[in-house]
C-alpha cells in the first residue's frame, strides 16, 4: 500500500518487471463473489414463491398467529 501511495505522488508507474503475473495473483474474492451470488439467488427463488412448501412450514417454530 506505502508503494501504491508513493508511486501515485510521484505520479509514476510500477515498472513491468514488478507487475503482478497471472500465476502469482490469488483470487481472494471468488469465495466471497460466490457467497453473495447464492444468497441473491436463493433470496429470487423465495421471492417468487406462490405458496410455502410442506418441508419449509414444518420447520416454522414460531408462536405468531
Amino acid at each position: 500500500m506505502r508503494r501504491a501511495i508513493n508511486l501515485s505522488s510521484q505520479q509514476t508507474e510500477l515498472e513491468p518487471k514488478d507487475h503482478t503475473k497471472p500465476h502469482e495473483d490469488v483470487p481472494y474474492l471468488s469465495p466471497l463473489i460466490t457467497l453473495v451470488e447464492n444468497e441473491i439467488a436463493t433470496k429470487e427463488s423465495f421471492d417468487h414463491l406462490s405458496s410455502i412448501p410442506a418441508h419449509l412450514l414444518k420447520r416454522n417454530n414460531s408462536t405468531a398467529v
